[in-house]
């Protein structure tokens, strides 16, 4: 899960006022998909992750829209051609400054490529892909 890191890294990296202590990155109903080995296809092991992620911003100083933008981008690079209404969130106004923000995105998926080797199994991400209609 590669992808969580870029995300929580790029946040705070772009976000000067949100602090490491005060991002939490984490996952929700997370599935797994992975099809027993027919016989046509002996040696495919690649399965799949779907997910959704939810980014809690606690404390948060800067304007909420550059949150959500910063989220965006980086769903488009991960997640190609994804859902127009992928995105969602919520917002507590602590005071006139500060906000508690929710960010969700649904609907998030992963494909793995394992390699088996004399030394064990290597795990591979598969690259995200943009599918047209």
């Amino acid at each position: 899960m590669q992808a969580l890191d870029s995300l929580r890294a790029q946040l705070l990296e772009q976000l000067p006022d949100l602090q490491p202590e005060d991002l939490v990155v984490r996952i929700r109903n997370g599935r797994v998909r992975h099809h027993y080995e027919h016989p046509e296809q002996a040696g495919n092991h690649k399965f799949s992750v779907s997910y959704e992620l939810e980014i809690l911003a606690r404390d948060y100083r800067s304007a909420p829209e550059a949150l959500l933008f910063l989220v965006a981008q980086w769903l488009s690079e991960q997640q190609p051609g994804h859902g127009a209404e992928a995105l969602s969130f919520e917002l507590d106004r602590l005071d006139n400054t500060t906000y508690d923000v929710i960010v969700k995105i649904k609907d998030l998926s992963q494909v793995f490529s394992p390699q088996l080797t004399a030394e064990g199994t290597l795990l591979h991400a598969c690259p995200p892909q943009h599918l047209e209609a």
